[in-house]
Formats: C-alpha cells, structure tokens, sequence
C-alpha cells in the first residue's frame, strides 16, 4: 500500500522488504489528476528483481491536495488466491454434489426395500388366497379381474388366470333369490349374496362375500365365494322331511 501525489511521487509506503521502483507511475498519476480510480497491471523492481503486481488506485483530497492511494499486490500472490478459493469451492461443491447423490441413493434404497417389502406382501398374500379353501376373485371399479386364485377356477371351471385377468365375467352367473329361508338360518344370512350356476349339468349354490380395499391407489372388491351346496341339499332335506310329517 502506497500514497502517489499529483507529480509521480510516492510519499508514503508500508514496503519493507528494500528497494523498491514501481513503472507506469505516470498512467497512474494521469487518472488521479483526472479524477479516475481504476486498476492496472504493471511491474516493480523490488531489490533488482522485477516482479509483476496488479495495483488498484483511487483519489482522495488530503488538505486540498491531490494525492492518491494505491494497492498493489504481487499477481502470482492474487493467482494463489485464485487457485486457492477454486480449490476450496471445488471442494465444497464436491462434498455438496456427494451429499446429494448419497441423499439420493439412500433415499433409492429406501424405495427399493420399500418395493421389496410390497412385493413380499403381495406375495405372501397370493399364497394366502392360493392355500384358502374358498375361491377369490379381486375386480377393479370395472367389474374387471384383478386376480383370481386356483380354487375359484376350479370351482366355476373357468380358463387360466393369464386368460382371465383384465376380463368381465360377472355376466357367466345367474344371482339366486330364496335359496335359504331365514327362519332355518336366522338373520345372520343375507339371501342376496347367494347365486346358483349349472356344473356338469348340477346345480352349484355359493355363497358370496364381498370386502373392499385399495391396492396400489386403486378401489379393489374383494369377493369370496363359499360352496354350500351341501348345505342347501341338507335344508332342501329337511324341508321335505318336515312336509312329510305334517
């Protein structure tokens, strides 16, 4: 840091480090008297040896003379700071780019188990519908198959589930009234939910149970079907056995 007045000359200085000539005194001196800061690159000889420095000027009015105060700073020290400032931003962004690809990779992870855990329900869900003794049929809002396991194929001889998933099938089954009396069965029975269908040229009698659930964001009707086919041959039974005794 130096002071230049309005003839070149330098009247004040924090160097201690020896001789010292600073060049381009007067491009400096010519922007002061005009009143203009500015910044220039230049070279000093400091004990003999010339070094290059970057100063930045400024003028200022002391006791109503013009002067001006400089800063100079050697380029290769500025460049270091440059250097050193690139490094450390370097370095942070490093650190900020890795917590975002570790934040994102946890985060991945976590979906991942998350999707391992869904698909482990559901397949464990599978096995449970499949290892049931009672068909099950899963219908969107559509009435459309979802899935479907084994025992209601089997029991109302139908294709494959790859055939059958995607399709309507509500229309195979005819919905029975007054199959049970509520007088045999109490109030626990909602006739309603029983319908008959033709096997093999036998009548089937299923009792259906409706339940609904999401799955995956989506309104799923769960229907169980229960054969009690047996069941309505023994009322048919004992309704005939009553008429007879009376």
């Amino acid at each position: 840091q130096w002071l230049l007045n309005d003839k070149g000359e330098i009247v004040l200085n924090n160097f201690s480090g020896g001789e010292l000539q600073i060049n381009q005194l007067l491009r400096i001196t010519d922007d002061l008297i005009e009143g203009f800061q500015g910044a220039l690159t230049h070279s000093v000889l400091i004990n003999n040896k010339n070094e290059k420095v970057i100063s930045a000027y400024h003028p200022v009015r002391i006791l109503d003379r013009e002067f001006g105060i400089v800063f100079t700073l050697k380029t290769e020290t500025i460049l270091q700071t440059i250097i050193k400032n690139a490094i450390i931003i370097i370095f942070l962004t490093l650190i900020l780019v890795s917590s975002i690809i570790f934040i994102f990779l946890f985060f991945i992870r976590r979906q991942n188990i998350e999707a391992e855990k869904l698909q482990e329900s559901e397949l464990a869900l599978a096995q449970i519908f499949e290892s049931l003794p009672i068909g099950i049929l899963m219908l969107g809002k559509d009435r459309k198959i979802r899935g479907i396991n084994n025992m209601a194929i089997e029991m109302f001889s139908l294709e494959k589930e790859g055939d059958l998933v995607g399709k309507d099938i509500s229309d195979r089954f005819s919905f029975g009234k007054n199959f049970f009396y509520k007088e045999y069965f109490g109030l626990t029975f909602d006739t309603s939910k029983f319908f008959s269908y033709k096997k093999n040229g036998k009548e089937i009698v299923i009792y259906k149970k409706e339940i609904i659930f999401k799955l995956k964001g989506e309104d799923i009707t769960l229907e169980a079907f229960v054969d009690v086919t047996p069941l309505e041959k023994a009322r048919k039974q004992e309704v005939i056995a009553n008429q007879a005794k009376s």
